[in-house]
């Protein structure tokens, strides 16, 4: 580095030490030791192989300035080697620091005016014009200079003109930014008009050039803005990029996290199988468990799972019978008992966030034709988590892994369509048409799609899928229309008239509630293309039940919402207002949400039974579900709706792609069901397609 390029770097670190210590609010012993640009300009200055802080010396001294002191060059005065700080580089016996700061940091005119540009445009006098530098300006775009140069014409003009504008105002001047752009601002205050009455042309051209000056700088103006909006797409790339690569990271951590909690599952469902059954091996390791276990001491991270080799001939056979086998009705209580616990024991404790970083109104994923006919009913446990549907005239419940769009299990024990169904922990609770409400074990059902073993014996066969099922509730003569769990009760309602609760560790009826006073409303509304079909839900006498402790709220046919109190079997209040069936209904400690065949969903006030809101809409609501922020509803139609409470507007749930490739010739499939929890939604189509959606 020359002589010449170490003084360009040293008048760069000199003015910033200017604007640093000349600002009284900023200035300080150490604001310039701390600032890092001062650093990184010195360390430019001075820290080069072709010279350095000798060098820098030696220049100052050909000057010889008359401050410059011999005796004090280990102070560190004028020596960037031996200063301490920015205080004794420039501390001498001669003047006081802020007279030696001033002297040494003093730029004259001539290097301010320079515009930093190579540009071979000039004007008569040598002075590079704006328009010049503009035109001639790197890919980097216009210097600060130029923009700054362009910027204090523009705002002088501003001030004056609001200046005169608010002459009467006292108060300090604001940029009337409004007018200013409904009013484009000429030179001296020109304007248009007055532009068509002069007649001098000495004043003409002096506003010619003015203009033209004008109009250069803001061309430099519209390059700055240019480049910052270049630069801020960049960024914003960058940060898609680094966001992408954070929400795979969540996806994959979220994925282990249901692995490892499945596979904690099976090792419990594993340990009480064989306690139960007295399958318990002595606590000597087979081979195959010291090798496994030995592999995962080395390489901490791994996860496998197997099964031992001792067995007995005593294991749940083919169909399932020995699943609960028992000779008396106490047996099975104390069994289906042991069953309940050890499902609420087993609950996950995982909370998915991942849906909360989609795009709002996305689909996440879709499993095509999951069931040959429509979905009739379906449920999950957690945001992609585990799912089970039902299909019309299909007999089987088939279970699902949402995070991979992939089946994992199937139930099998009903002989007629599944109408309702509902999840807790890895149990699942469905009721159809042949009246029979049954419980099942999800983990059996997964183990035995898998076709596994409960042992390695080649002997035994593979759990049958009926075996999932672990008992059967068979009190109700008619299809069983509705469903909810709430701790040990199980509520179930049916065309029989009758609404019935059950204690789920015993399996015994505690009580049954007679609707044989429910009026039989008017002929139901048709709900699907053909005039000789309607759904369930639109001829159901109860279309929707919901529980919580000793509460009850239920859905009628013939429009009103009862509140129940189990304890006295009594109706404590009733919310009248809709015109049609109940088919959906969900309350939380707040409010109620009910929707009907009449086409609305009305949203109550629990405590005072008011309404509170009512949404309307063009088709009759076949199912709702809600949370503190949002109102999701399936209205027979091609989307789900989404309202937000807290915005209050309707959002679509539609695809792009499918909108942008729909054949008007094809039928058009309908939400016929949904179920919904914390941001994430899934639907199930008429077509025996399932959607989810981030909302």
């Amino acid at each position: 580095m020359s002589s010449h390029d170490q003084l360009t770097h040293l008048g760069k670190s000199l003015s910033l030490t200017a604007s640093t210590l000349l600002n009284p609010s900023q200035a300080d012993d150490h604001s310039l030791t701390s600032n890092p640009q001062y650093k990184s300009i010195l360390h430019e200055a001075v820290n080069k192989n072709e010279g350095g802080a000798g060098t820098l010396i030696r220049k100052m001294k050909d000057l010889n300035l008359p401050f410059q002191d011999k005796e004090q060059d280990k102070s560190g005065f004028q020596d960037l080697s031996l200063a301490k700080d920015g205080k004794s580089y420039f501390n001498n016996r001669y003047t006081d620091l802020r007279t030696s700061f001033k002297i040494m940091t003093h730029l004259n005119d001539e290097i301010l005016n320079d515009i930093p540009s190579d540009v071979s445009k000039s004007t008569d006098n040598g002075r590079k014009t704006i328009k010049a530098a503009a035109e001639n300006a790197t890919d980097q775009g216009p210097s600060l200079f130029q923009g700054f140069e362009a910027s204090i014409p523009i705002i002088d003009q501003l001030l004056t003109y609001d200046a005169n504008d608010d002459d009467d105002d006292s108060g300090p001047l604001m940029l009337n930014t409004t007018e200013a752009e409904e009013k484009f601002l000429l030179p001296n205050g020109f304007t248009q008009e007055l532009i068509g009455r002069s007649y001098s042309v000495n004043v003409l051209r002096d506003l010619s050039k003015q203009v033209t000056t004008q109009l250069d700088f803001l061309e430099v103006q519209k390059r700055l803005a240019e480049n910052e909006i270049n630069e801020l797409d960049l960024k914003i790339a960058k940060l898609k990029i680094k966001r992408d690569n954070v929400f795979s990271k969540i996806a994959t951590v979220e994925e282990n996290e249901f692995f490892l909690q499945d596979s904690l599952g099976l090792v419990q469902d594993r340990l009480d199988f064989l306690v139960e059954y007295g399958l318990e091996a002595s606590d000597d390791k087979t081979d195959e468990e010291s090798t496994i276990l030995g592999a995962g001491r080395k390489g901490a991270g791994s996860v496998s799972t197997g099964l031992g080799n001792e067995v007995s001939s005593t294991h749940p056979s083919k169909d399932g019978s020995k699943y609960l086998s028992a000779d008396s009705n106490g047996d099975i209580a104390d069994k289906l008992g042991q069953f309940y616990h050890n499902q609420n024991r087993n609950s996950r404790k995982i909370t998915p966030t991942l849906q909360q970083y989609f795009e709002k109104g996305s689909m996440i994923n879709t499993i095509q034709k999951a069931h040959d006919d429509n979905i009739t009913c379906l449920d999950f446990d957690l945001p992609f988590g585990t799912l089970c549907t039902a299909g019309h005239l299909d007999h089987v419940i088939k279970i699902w892994d949402l995070s991979r769009s992939k089946q994992i299990g199937r139930m099998t024990g009903h002989v007629a369509t599944v109408n309702c169904m509902q999840i807790t922990n890895n149990m699942l609770v469905s009721g159809g048409k042949d009246a029979l409400l049954k419980l099942w074990n999800l983990n059996v059902g997964v183990q035995s799609f898998r076709n596994v073993l409960p042992t390695n014996n080649s002997n035994l066969e593979p759990i049958s899928s009926s075996a999932s099922c672990i008992h059967t509730f068979d009190s109700h003569v008619d299809e069983i229309t509705s469903v909810t769990v709430a701790g040990e009760n199980l509520i179930s309602g049916s065309q029989d008239r009758t609404i019935r609760q059950w204690d789920i560790p015993s399996g015994k009826c505690l009580q049954t509630i007679d609707l044989s006073f429910v009026a039989i409303a008017s002929p139901p509304i048709q709900v699907t293309d053909s005039p000789f079909l309607t759904t369930t839900k639109a001829t159901a006498i109860i279309g929707a039940l919901q529980c919580f402790d000793a509460a009850l709220a239920t859905g009628t046919r013939d429009g009103i919402v009862r509140l129940w109190d189990l304890r006295a079997g009594k109706v404590v209040r009733a919310l009248e207002g809709h015109s049609g069936s109940i088919t959906c209904l969900k309350f939380d400690n707040k409010n109620i949400v009910t929707g009907s065949i009449d086409k609305t969903v009305r949203i109550w006030d629990l405590r005072s039974g008011i309404l509170s809101d009512m949404l309307t809409f063009e088709k009759p609501v076949l199912s709702v579900d809600f949370d503190k922020n949002k109102i999701a509803i399936a209205t027979h139609d091609e989307a789900c709706k989404v309202y937000d409470r807290q915005l209050n507007n309707l959002q679509t749930c539609t695809s792009t792609d499918e909108a942008s490739t729909s054949d008007p010739t094809i039928p058009v499939s309908t939400v016929e069901t949904m179920s919904y929890q914390n941001g994430y939604l899934v639907e199930g189509r008429s077509d025996g397609t399932i959607n989810s959606w981030a909302v």
